[in-house]
């Protein structure tokens, strides 16, 4: 037994050429990529360029994934206003559903998307109060920042964090002094978030490239809301890509000699021989060596089929069936469950498809033959024959 791991008219003429100008913004959009490359932490590896305040302030980084996004305003800011969308403001998305789909086959999961932190530069002309350098009140809270105001206009640079990222309460600051209803216009840009992304273990997820898009909609009412008098927004909508590439690790190791397989009672035949009373089974477990980083299958080819099983026969042409079964090690499951001495279907069509639960990395496994019961009874009656077959164990780790 062997193992192996129109055709056009063009008509020319008068013509009437009509222009349409579309007075709408033009979409932004931005590209998170992820991958899984087997890592033994079974997480995905985050590959997308972090938005530039990560470089400054590192810790602000460290728990979630963070993104530049390319948009920009201006806003005419009302010191202490009785609404508060005239003052600075801020308004994030509640978290969303991704799904995300597997560029050849098609199928899909799900994962979840939420903001839980907001960075932005901003610009004023010269005053006696910088225009956003205020406490932050409502959904957010203060992380990190900066103010430059050596010469020419006031600059800075502020970090916010979310307070609910699931369903966020919008945020809004005043400078620390000036006369109510002050008025002054300031430029925002630079804007970039952190975010997380709760998805299930790449472990669980077929091989490939899965993609897919969050649309978010831009300024009042939308999902990112920066108040009233908003002027200059560089974009209405915000396009979220998602591209997560999932590369898994396999490989079997079995011992010298294992494509053979010597079926025989326990203990050997001497008992049989010696008068003991006939065998209740011949056997042989293979042991082998596992190391797998996501989903695979298993199924048998047989050089010789016996009613749907493998078998063996002698030179005379009796033929008899042969019991495969496998145990995996854990970190490994069927249906929810462990695998142990669980049978192996014939056919690409029957495979066992096992979920990985987590990274296995060098743990023992065993194959298991076996011929008992009606088949081994005549076996019996066919002293001194010997029976053989070819066995084809497929592990497919590509499904």
């Amino acid at each position: 037994m062997s193992l192996t791991g129109q055709v056009a008219r063009l008509l020319f003429g008068p013509l009437l050429l009509i222009a349409a100008i579309n007075d709408s913004l033009l979409a932004a959009e931005v590209t998170v990529t992820a991958r899984y490359r087997g890592q033994s932490n079974g997480q995905f590896e985050n590959t997308t360029p972090p938005a530039g305040y990560c470089t400054e302030w590192p810790w602000a980084c460290r728990d979630s994934w963070s993104v530049a996004l390319p948009l920009s305003y201006s806003k005419q800011v009302s010191h202490g206003a009785a609404d508060v969308r005239d003052r600075h403001y801020l308004q994030t998305p509640t978290a969303r559903p991704v799904d995300v789909f597997h560029d050849g086959t098609g199928e899909h999961f799900q994962m979840r998307f939420e903001v839980v932190a907001v960075g932005y530069g901003h610009r004023a002309a010269r005053e006696s109060e910088h225009p956003v350098a205020g406490w932050v009140r409502g959904g957010c809270t203060w992380l990190e920042g900066w103010n430059f105001e050596e010469a020419g206009p006031i600059e800075g640079f502020d970090l916010l964090g979310i307070t609910n990222p699931a369903a966020p309460s919008p945020c809004y600051r005043d400078p620390y002094a000036g006369e109510q209803g002050k008025r002054q216009d300031v430029d925002i840009y630079n804007l970039g978030i952190s975010y997380r992304l709760y998805m299930p273990s790449p472990t669980r997820i077929r091989q490939g490239l899965y993609r897919g898009r969050l649309q978010l909609r831009i300024g009042a009412g939308g999902d990112f809301d920066f108040g009233n008098q908003v002027s200059n927004l560089s974009s209405d909508t915000l396009t979220i890509n998602f591209e997560l590439d999932v590369q898994h690790q396999f490989d079997l190791w079995f011992p010298p000699g294992s494509e053979r397989a010597v079926l025989e009672p326990p203990g050997g035949w001497v008992g049989w021989l010696g008068g003991r009373g006939a065998p209740q089974r011949l056997y042989r477990d293979l042991p082998f060596h596992l190391w797998s980083t996501g989903p695979f299958k298993v199924y048998a080819r047989c050089q010789l089929d016996v009613a749907g099983q493998c078998g063996m026969r002698n030179p005379a042409g009796h033929q008899v069936p042969v019991n495969i079964a496998l145990t995996l090690p854990a970190g490994v499951e069927y249906q929810g469950g462990a695998v142990n001495r669980l049978p192996v279907p014939v056919g690409r069509h029957a495979a066992l498809l096992f979920d990985q639960v987590t990274v296995v990395s060098n743990r023992p496994g065993q194959m298991h033959f076996d011929v008992s019961g009606e088949p081994l009874r005549q076996m019996l009656q066919q002293a001194g024959s010997k029976y053989e077959g070819e066995v084809t164990v497929v592990f497919d780790a590509e499904l």
